[in-house]
């Protein structure tokens, strides 16, 4: 019998509640670093003070190649950053 770790559940149950083959586009922010104040953006609260509870951070190269492998790569049609 397999035994997960929390996070691997976690992932796990993302994972399967989405068909991925049908996802053609993403958008991908790489960082949480931005001088606009958007209002809707979470990364601040309603276009004022950064949101404590989203550190400010870069997206790893690690992290990407992880996430879009070549089987995901292979069916979308779009990537915007």
């Amino acid at each position: 019998m397999q035994v997960y770790s929390r996070k691997q559940k976690t992932f796990l149950k993302i994972y399967l509640m989405f068909d991925y083959k049908k996802i053609k586009e993403y958008q991908l922010e790489i960082t949480t670093h931005c001088n606009a104040a958007c209002p809707q953006c979470p990364r601040n609260i309603q276009g004022g003070a950064i949101n404590p509870h989203m550190p400010l951070l870069h997206l790893s190269r690690e992290s990407i190649d992880v996430t879009f492998d070549v089987d995901l790569c292979n069916h979308v049609e779009r990537i915007f950053f």
